[in-house]
């Protein structure tokens, strides 16, 4: 009984607004780590050979299509910018000048 509780509150509807957009978050960020970790794969090679070592769940249509995704300015310049952004927040998260834990610790504190 309990069971069958569980899975009547946990069924998405895709016509629901809240579980349409639970969805189109979950696949976005799943798209992005896909892309993010081909990525990675494409950088593992020089220019030339990139496009002769196609990750094995890829055909090579598709690899040489990312590939020319990856060489366009548009990828470099936001790659470059997540970088810079990664380099900036490499201290930690933080809440104005305490650290992200402190500020937990003081919330789950009230």
């Amino acid at each position: 009984m309990l069971k069958n509780r569980l899975v009547a509150d946990f069924m998405l509807d895709p016509n629901r607004v809240e579980d349409k957009k639970c969805m189109e978050i979950s696949l976005s960020t799943t798209h992005n780590n896909v892309w993010s970790n081909y990525y990675k794969e494409y950088l593992k090679f020089g220019k030339e050979e990139v496009r002769a070592n196609v990750p094995s769940d890829l055909t090579q249509d598709k690899w040489d299509a990312l590939c020319d995704l990856y060489e366009t300015t548009t990828w470099k310049g936001k790659s470059d910018w997540n970088k810079a952004n990664r380099g900036k927040n490499s201290t930690g998260h933080t809440c104005g000048s305490k650290s992200f834990i402190v500020f937990y610790e003081e919330v789950a504190t009230i």
